[in-house]
């Protein structure tokens, strides 16, 4: 099942991916959630902590469904805006060579602002100064329900879904700190 929130900037609503809608002769299409189940107001903690995706199993099911074509909307980023963004960097061996330095024994964990997520389409305001910009397509775990110190064996229970996110940084800023 692929979630999307699609609509205005800061006004999206949540809806279901659909790579072949009967509705549209088959083209792409978004099931909008909202429109068959008020409640379902976001892809937020309060979604996942109660029983949001099997309801939206339930709305997938359904005979009548109110399916938008793809091409007629923007897509937001797929789950409402975090309360953290956390990172994990120099995850990767090759990456960690890349800045001459040791590949770290354990992951380094850093923040983003959350402000910063941008649908996948958007245009990526970067400040005038930066001259050279990189990006990184990076694997997104998005953790369903408040959660500390998970030990292994249990760490699949708390993750709602993985996304992808176009990890965009500021090279000569990052080096010079």
């Amino acid at each position: 099942m692929k979630l999307v929130r699609f609509g205005q900037p800061g006004r999206e609503r949540p809806g279901v991916f659909l790579d072949q809608a009967p509705e549209l002769d088959g083209q792409p299409g978004i099931l909008d959630v909202r429109a068959m189940a008020f409640d379902l107001c976001d892809y937020d903690r309060f979604f996942f902590e109660h029983h949001g995706l099997d309801r939206v199993r339930a709305l997938l099911a359904e005979s009548r469904r109110n399916i938008l074509p793809a091409s007629h909307v923007r897509l937001g980023a797929p789950v409402a805006p975090p309360g953290q963004l956390i990172c994990a960097g120099k995850n990767y061996a090759d990456h960690a060579r890349e800045f001459d330095t040791e590949i770290p024994t354990r992951p380094i964990l850093f923040g983003k602002a959350v402000g910063s997520i941008l649908g996948p389409a958007d245009p990526i305001p970067l400040p005038a100064h930066i001259t050279r910009a990189d990006y990184e397509a990076e694997l997104a775990v998005v953790i369903g329900t408040t959660c500390r110190e998970v030990k292994e064996e249990h760490a699949l229970a708390v993750i709602a879904g993985y996304t992808l996110i176009n990890d965009i940084t500021d090279r000569e800023e990052q080096r010079a700190t």
